[in-house]
């Protein structure tokens, strides 16, 4: 985990720049799941990035061959509020998932239809992200995403 190095600071950011190297990965730990990030592969043709909050455990590898050029920030919160921290979706998960089992155990062939907004932005980016999330987390959920539009044609009366 990281220490807090400065007054309101809640994560760290890393950008590899472009660098040839070997190993080296990223391992990220956070209640439970672990995320490993290999930044060598394209590391030759331009820059990554990874971040992280302060509370999850990091590791990072050593590098086999060549060298990695870092810079590491710190990510502070200045002025008043709390500071940002990873979501704790936990909870939220295991009802998805079993409400996706209930749901399947009982599938008729209906679609179910989330009319959204927005796919990126606000709310209904949390639902696609939690979606996702789920799926990654073996719920057996198939979703995908389109446009509706209405046009109307006629004459004036």
């Amino acid at each position: 985990r990281d220490s807090e190095k400065e007054e309101g600071m809640f994560g760290s950011l890393v950008v590899v720049l472009t660098s040839q190297f070997t190993g080296g990965e990223l391992v990220v730990q956070h209640k439970g799941d672990t995320e490993t990030f290999n930044q060598s592969g394209s590391s030759s043709f331009g820059s990554q990035y990874a971040a992280f909050y302060a509370d999850c455990k990091h590791e990072l590898k050593a590098v086999t061959s060549g060298h990695r050029l870092c810079l590491v920030y710190n990510l502070v919160k200045v002025g008043h509020g709390h500071r940002p921290r990873a979501a704790d979706n936990g909870s939220l998960l295991k009802r998805l998932n079993a409400a996706a089992r209930v749901w399947g155990q009982q599938y008729d062939g209906k679609k179910l239809v989330l009319m959204t907004k927005h796919l990126y932005k606000g709310d209904d980016a949390t639902v696609v992200e939690l979606l996702e999330l789920a799926i990654e987390k073996g719920a057996d959920i198939e979703y995908d995403h389109g446009t509706v539009s209405l046009s109307e044609t006629g004459y004036g009366e």
